[in-house]
Formats: C-alpha cells, sequence, structure tokens
C-alpha cells in the first residue's frame, strides 16, 4: 500500500472518500483517514496511456477513484487532475481544484506508510527536543547556529527548524527539529546565538508571523551577530513581470499564486521593520556574500528567478 503525498504533508479524505484535504498527523483528526492506493493500482497507472484528448489516467479504486493520474516531468511524481489540477500549497486547506496548469503545488508522490512514519517521528515533542539540544551546545560552548525553514535541506552544524515534516530523503536528523516557531517563542535562551539563517521562507506566512520571527530571533541573537533572510523580492518581481499600464490585469500574481507566497518584502519594508525591532544595522548584499563567520552559500533563487536582483538578501545585526 502507498500513501499519497505531496512535497510536504500527507492527504486525507472523509470516510466517504470526499472532501481531500492536507493533514500533518499520522492520525489525523475529524474521523479523516490517509489515502492509500493499492500497489497493482500504481502499477497500472504508471503503465497506461492517456485516452487521446484525456488529461492523465482514469484511478478506479479506492478514496481517489474518479479522479486522474498524471504523470508529471520529475520521476515518481503525478498530478491529481479532477476537471481542472489539484492545488495543495503549503497551509491551504483543504485541497483545491483550480489551476489550469500544474505547477510546483501540484506535484504528489507516492510513499510507503513506513517512510511517512518514519519522517512522522520528527514531529514528536519538537520543541522539548531542541530545548535539550540548545542546551547541550551551550553547555559544550559550541557555537549555536539556527537554520529556519529547512524543508528537507540540512545545513551541517546548525540546529535545523521547520513547523512541519517535509518527507525525506532526509540523511542524518540528529539535529532536525520540528515546531511551529512562527507561532510561538522559543526554547532558547536570550543573547545565545551565535547566527540565524534561512532562504525562500519567510515570504510563506503572514505579516504578523514575520514580524513574530524577526522579534524572537533578535532577542536569542547575541549583540553583533547576524540574522540573515534570502527572500524573494517584491518590488523587483513586480517591474520584472508586471504590465502596470493594463492596471489589475497587468499585475503579475503569479509571484503569489504559483509560489504560495502570502507576503513578500521590499528592501525599505524590510529596513524599516528591523529598525523598529531593534536590529542596529540592516545590510543588503548579494548570494553567496553573507557577512556573518558561519555563513553559508545561499542556494535560493534557481533558474525559475532569471532577472536582476529576484532575491534580497539582508543581514540582520543586533
Amino acid at each position: 500500500m502507498f500513501i499519497v503525498t505531496w512535497n510536504l504533508d500527507l492527504l486525507a479524505a472523509g470516510a466517504d472518500g470526499t472532501n481531500l484535504t492536507q493533514v500533518r498527523s499520522l492520525n489525523p483528526p475529524g474521523g479523516t483517514r490517509l489515502v492509500e492506493i493499492d500497489s497493482g493500482e500504481v502499477a497500472r497507472l504508471e503503465g497506461a496511456q492517456p485516452i487521446p484528448g484525456e488529461v492523465g489516467v482514469a484511478i478506479t479504486s479506492g478514496a481517489l477513484a474518479g479522479f486522474r493520474y498524471a504523470k508529471a516531468t520529475v520521476g515518481g511524481c503525478f498530478h491529481l487532475f479532477n476537471g481542472k489540477f489539484a492545488c495543495a500549497a503549503p497551509n491551504l486547506f483543504p485541497i483545491t481544484w483550480d489551476r489550469e496548469h500544474a505547477g510546483p503545488w501540484e506535484t504528489f508522490k507516492l510513499i510507503s506508510r513506513e517512510a511517512a512514519e518514519a519522517d512522522e517521528k520528527i514531529s514528536r515533542d519538537g520543541e522539548g527536543a531542541l530545548k535539550l539540544r540548545v542546551q547541550s551546545l551551550l553547555d559544550q560552548g559550541k557555537p549555536l547556529r539556527l537554520h529556519f525553514g529547512c524543508g528537507n535541506t540540512l545545513i551541517p552544524g546548525f540546529l535545523n527548524l521547520d513547523n512541519y515534516a517535509h518527507f525525506g530523503p532526509f540523511g542524518q536528523t540528529e539535529d532536525l527539529f520540528m515546531f511551529d516557531f512562527t507561532q510561538n517563542p522559543w526554547p532558547i535562551p536570550d543573547s545565545s546565538v551565535d547566527y540565524i539563517y534561512s532562504e525562500d521562507f519567510i515570504e510563506h506566512v503572514p505579516q504578523r508571523s514575520q514580524v513574530g520571527f524577526l522579534a524572537e530571533a533578535f532577542r536569542v541573537l547575541k549583540p553583533g551577530c547576524y540574522n540573515r533572510v534570502s527572500t524573494p523580492c517584491l518590488a523587483e518581481s513586480m517591474k520584472a513581470n508586471s504590465d502596470f499600464s493594463k492596471g489589475f490585469t497587468g499585475v503579475y500574481f503569479g509571484e503569489f499564486d504559483r509560489w504560495a507566497h502570502v507576503a513578500l518584502f521590499t528592501k525599505g519594508l524590510f529596513t524599516d521593520l528591523a529598525q523598529a525591532i531593534g536590529y542596529t544595522k540592516v545590510i543588503f548584499n548579494d548570494k553567496g556574500r553573507g557577512l556573518s563567520p558561519y555563513a553559508v552559500q545561499d542556494r535560493r533563487p534557481g533558474e525559475d528567478r532569471t532577472w536582476k536582483n529576484a532575491n534580497i538578501f539582508a543581514d540582520l545585526m543586533k
């Protein structure tokens, strides 16, 4: 048996197979159950050819019966189609069927129950485990470096954090911790952290959570240390992709819709907010030019962002 997932979350359906939703637990509340597809059905879907003029191959059994399975260009991944493609963007509940063309958030995959259970274990008592690990590093006099919104990209020597499990492969998970750090204080002492890093994370949470994140990062940083944030630039994206002479119809809403971005920054907004919180310096630089001695190579942006200054790289110093 297989469990359907997308890039981040398990999928669940009601007892009658309706109301497909995202869940973050192997035992979701509300009487939902995990969606499973028989391995024989998967083999059929993988091997069948779509009917000319149809999108994908019809799923004939299980909770997804009636939907269509459309192969993705990425091996082992697929799209779900039911008149339109399914959208499973982060924090969207339930999944919506509103996409004419499949994009990054419409890509699904199949994993085993064993793999799902192994990844789910990472999420248990994440806050408590983080507190113990932080104290252990402090007791040993080792540097404390935090990587937020890590997904399944773990940086060696950092404590890697996210608010729910992104299905692997992870490799070594000793320093991977799950808890909702955008909604709660962190179990980390004041002025104890040597470096904070995040890339393409902060734009995926509401403005309220952004302010909380930047404030909590300020609290835990040591004076003179940096919080480095890499995030798409709203102003540059709009200039590069919009035709404002057309008004509403000329606005490039793909910056929000394509990538499930919630609230984006400009350099001016970063500066105003960081200074209001108390950061002593706000320094903008380029990819791979972080100012901290603990800085790592930025991965983003990738080939999806070809225009100049696609991302803001901000080093916020306490």
